[in-house]
């Protein structure tokens, strides 16, 4: 008898997030010397990142970053763990080292819409909407055929909403 497997939309949605890691964390070059205890470490990260554990997964990238300084995925997703964790401040600073790093490797273009949509992200998690909101509308400027960005402006606006009703 066959059964029916079915999947729900979180295990997609790890599954996923798995496959992009592990796509960009394959796209960073590393120093050679270093390129196995970082492989190591980052595919623990990825594997923290899928089940959800953040404060592991963001210990990990942080002891990545003291051996490869200049890889900008890792940072990206540092940031994501400290959003996750409620350290909006933290997830910013990366962001912000993530830009600078862009521009001096001269690779900022391609990059700038995800760098604004994690910046506008940390943002909202501190409550700050029209920052956000600001952001969100520069991201969709740069690629307006994207449509999840203008799934993420209509939703920042409602939280925000939904944020001054509770006020």
């Amino acid at each position: 008898m066959a059964t029916k497997q079915i999947y729900s939309s979180s295990s997609i949605i790890h599954s996923c997030k798995a496959i992009l890691a592990l796509l960009l964390y394959l796209l960073v070059p590393v120093n050679p010397l270093l390129a196995d205890e970082v492989d190591d470490l980052k595919a623990q990260a990825v594997a923290k990142i899928v089940v959800d554990e953040w404060k592991q997964a963001e210990t990990l990238y942080t002891e990545i970053l003291k051996t490869a300084p200049d890889d900008i995925v890792s940072y990206l997703n540092r940031a994501l763990c400290r959003q996750r964790l409620g350290n909006s401040a933290g997830a910013k600073e990366d962001g912000e080292h993530v830009l600078s790093l862009l521009k001096q490797q001269g690779k900022f273009d391609s990059n700038e819409t995800k760098y604004l949509v994690y910046k506008a992200n940390a943002y909202r998690r501190s409550g700050n909407y029209a920052t956000a909101i600001t952001l969100i509308k520069r991201a969709i400027n740069l690629n307006p055929d994207y449509s999840p960005l203008k799934a993420i402006l209509r939703n920042t606006k409602n939280e925000s909403i939904l944020s001054g009703l509770r006020n």
